[in-house]
């Protein structure tokens, strides 16, 4: 879901110059990497930082934010290209030993 239409959207817009948001981490600020960019770029614009409680990061526009912002959205990126691929794996298993894959008859 994009984040601009989730109460993140409504809050980044009450948000003023020197205000702090705090996440766990990136991907909880949006569904894809290019809307965290999104909304890292508008918070930046604004003068809102984002500090990311797991690693400790402050994301607050500078050169070091974006290095960041792309190296944790490349990771997130090869992360979801794991979890997809062991559903797939998880799946055709399940078909080869006989596991109906659909809804109960009835």
């Amino acid at each position: 879901m994009d984040w601009k239409v989730r109460e993140l959207g409504a809050l980044l817009e009450k948000a003023q110059k020197g205000d702090v948001i705090l996440t766990p981490e990136l991907t909880r600020l949006a569904g894809s990497p290019g809307q965290v960019f999104w909304f890292l770029e508008v918070s930046a614009k604004n003068g809102v930082s984002i500090h990311i409680t797991k690693t400790n990061t402050v994301m607050d526009g500078g050169f070091l934010s974006q290095v960041l912002a792309s190296v944790f959205s490349k990771a997130s990126m090869i992360e979801l290209e794991f979890i997809s691929a062991r559903t797939k794996e998880g799946l055709k298993r399940a078909l080869l030993d006989g596991k109906r894959m659909s809804r109960p008859p009835g």
